[in-house]
Protein backbone atom coordinates (compact mmCIF):
# COMPACT_ATOMS: atom_id res chain seq x y z
CA UNK A 1 0.00 0.00 0.00
CA UNK A 2 2.77 2.43 0.92
CA UNK A 3 4.48 1.87 -2.44
CA UNK A 4 1.31 2.92 -4.25
CA UNK A 5 1.06 6.05 -2.14
CA UNK A 6 4.68 6.86 -2.97
CA UNK A 7 4.10 6.31 -6.69
CA UNK A 8 1.01 8.52 -6.66
CA UNK A 9 2.89 11.15 -4.65
CA UNK A 10 5.78 11.15 -7.11
CA UNK A 11 3.37 11.44 -10.05
CA UNK A 12 1.60 14.35 -8.35
CA UNK A 13 4.98 15.98 -7.68
CA UNK A 14 5.99 15.59 -11.32
CA UNK A 15 2.64 16.99 -12.44
CA UNK A 16 3.12 20.01 -10.17
CA UNK A 17 6.64 20.52 -11.55
CA UNK A 18 5.34 20.17 -15.11
CA UNK A 19 2.67 22.79 -14.46
CA UNK A 20 5.29 25.17 -13.09
CA UNK A 21 7.58 24.51 -16.05
CA UNK A 22 4.75 24.98 -18.55
CA UNK A 23 3.70 28.24 -16.91
CA UNK A 24 7.29 29.57 -16.82
CA UNK A 25 8.69 27.93 -19.97
CA UNK A 26 10.31 31.17 -21.14
CA UNK A 27 11.98 31.87 -17.80
CA UNK A 28 15.00 29.58 -18.15
CA UNK A 29 16.69 30.93 -15.05
CA UNK A 30 13.69 29.95 -12.91
CA UNK A 31 13.59 26.47 -14.41
CA UNK A 32 17.28 25.89 -13.77
CA UNK A 33 16.94 27.33 -10.27
CA UNK A 34 14.02 24.97 -9.57
CA UNK A 35 16.17 22.00 -10.52
CA UNK A 36 19.01 23.22 -8.32
CA UNK A 37 16.64 23.85 -5.40
CA UNK A 38 15.25 20.32 -5.51
CA UNK A 39 18.71 18.79 -5.90
CA UNK A 40 20.01 20.95 -3.02
CA UNK A 41 17.20 19.72 -0.76
CA UNK A 42 18.05 16.11 -1.57
CA UNK A 43 21.78 16.75 -1.10
CA UNK A 44 21.10 18.30 2.30
CA UNK A 45 19.36 15.09 3.32
CA UNK A 46 22.28 13.03 2.04
CA UNK A 47 24.71 15.23 3.97
CA UNK A 48 22.75 14.81 7.18
CA UNK A 49 22.28 11.08 6.70
CA UNK A 50 25.74 9.94 5.62
CA UNK A 51 28.16 12.61 6.85
CA UNK A 52 26.58 14.04 9.99
CA UNK A 53 24.72 10.89 11.05
CA UNK A 54 21.36 12.60 11.59
CA UNK A 55 20.14 16.04 12.49
CA UNK A 56 17.09 18.21 12.84
CA UNK A 57 15.63 17.35 9.42
CA UNK A 58 15.51 13.68 10.35
CA UNK A 59 14.23 14.55 13.83
CA UNK A 60 11.29 16.43 12.28
CA UNK A 61 10.70 13.46 9.99
CA UNK A 62 10.58 10.99 12.88
CA UNK A 63 8.39 13.28 14.95
CA UNK A 64 5.99 13.62 12.02
CA UNK A 65 5.86 9.83 11.86
CA UNK A 66 5.20 9.65 15.62
CA UNK A 67 2.35 12.18 15.40
CA UNK A 68 0.81 10.34 12.47
CA UNK A 69 1.09 6.96 14.22
CA UNK A 70 -0.60 8.45 17.27
CA UNK A 71 -3.41 9.79 15.10
CA UNK A 72 -3.96 6.38 13.51
CA UNK A 73 -4.23 4.89 17.00
CA UNK A 74 -6.47 7.74 18.30
CA UNK A 75 -8.39 9.14 15.29
CA UNK A 76 -10.79 11.13 17.47
CA UNK A 77 -7.89 13.27 18.72
CA UNK A 78 -7.12 14.69 15.25
CA UNK A 79 -8.49 18.17 15.95
CA UNK A 80 -6.90 18.50 19.37
CA UNK A 81 -3.49 17.29 18.14
CA UNK A 82 -3.31 19.77 15.28
CA UNK A 83 -5.00 22.79 16.84
CA UNK A 84 -4.37 22.51 20.60
CA UNK A 85 -0.67 22.26 21.30
CA UNK A 86 -1.26 21.33 24.94
CA UNK A 87 -2.75 17.99 23.91
CA UNK A 88 0.58 16.86 22.48
CA UNK A 89 1.91 16.41 26.00
CA UNK A 90 0.63 12.84 25.70
CA UNK A 91 3.46 12.36 23.21
CA UNK A 92 6.07 14.22 25.29
CA UNK A 93 8.06 11.06 25.97
CA UNK A 94 8.28 10.39 22.19
CA UNK A 95 8.69 13.90 20.75
CA UNK A 96 11.77 16.04 21.40
CA UNK A 97 10.18 19.33 20.30
CA UNK A 98 6.83 19.04 22.12
CA UNK A 99 7.53 22.14 24.25
CA UNK A 100 8.78 24.29 21.33
CA UNK A 101 5.69 25.61 19.48
CA UNK A 102 7.39 26.49 16.18
CA UNK A 103 9.24 23.19 15.94
CA UNK A 104 6.12 21.29 16.96
CA UNK A 105 4.13 23.09 14.26
CA UNK A 106 6.67 22.04 11.66
CA UNK A 107 6.53 18.43 12.93
CA UNK A 108 2.75 18.54 12.52
CA UNK A 109 3.13 19.82 8.96
CA UNK A 110 5.65 17.09 8.23
CA UNK A 111 3.19 14.49 9.55
CA UNK A 112 0.73 15.52 6.82
CA UNK A 113 3.47 15.22 4.19
CA UNK A 114 4.50 11.89 5.75
CA UNK A 115 1.01 10.55 5.12
CA UNK A 116 0.79 11.77 1.53
CA UNK A 117 4.35 10.74 0.63
CA UNK A 118 4.02 7.19 1.89
CA UNK A 119 6.61 7.81 4.57
CA UNK A 120 9.48 8.78 2.26
CA UNK A 121 11.93 11.36 3.57
CA UNK A 122 13.16 12.03 0.04
CA UNK A 123 9.71 12.73 -1.39
CA UNK A 124 8.98 15.08 1.51
CA UNK A 125 12.28 16.86 0.84
CA UNK A 126 11.43 17.29 -2.82
CA UNK A 127 7.95 18.65 -2.00
CA UNK A 128 9.29 21.12 0.56
CA UNK A 129 11.94 22.31 -1.91
CA UNK A 130 9.30 22.76 -4.61
CA UNK A 131 6.92 24.66 -2.33
CA UNK A 132 9.76 26.83 -1.04
CA UNK A 133 10.93 27.62 -4.55
CA UNK A 134 7.45 28.47 -5.81
CA UNK A 135 6.97 30.88 -2.90
CA UNK A 136 10.34 32.54 -3.54
CA UNK A 137 9.57 32.76 -7.27
CA UNK A 138 6.21 34.43 -6.57
CA UNK A 139 7.90 36.91 -4.22
CA UNK A 140 10.52 37.80 -6.83
CA UNK A 141 7.79 38.29 -9.43
CA UNK A 142 5.88 40.59 -7.09
CA UNK A 143 8.98 42.63 -6.27
CA UNK A 144 9.90 43.12 -9.94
Amino acid sequence: MMVWIQVISILFFLLWCALFIFKNRKDYVALIALGFKIIAGLCLGLLYKFYLGGGDTFQYFWEGKTILSYLFDHPTDWFSIYFKTIHVKELAHQIVYYDQPRALLFSKIISVFYFFSGGSYWIISAYLSLINFICIHKLVQELN
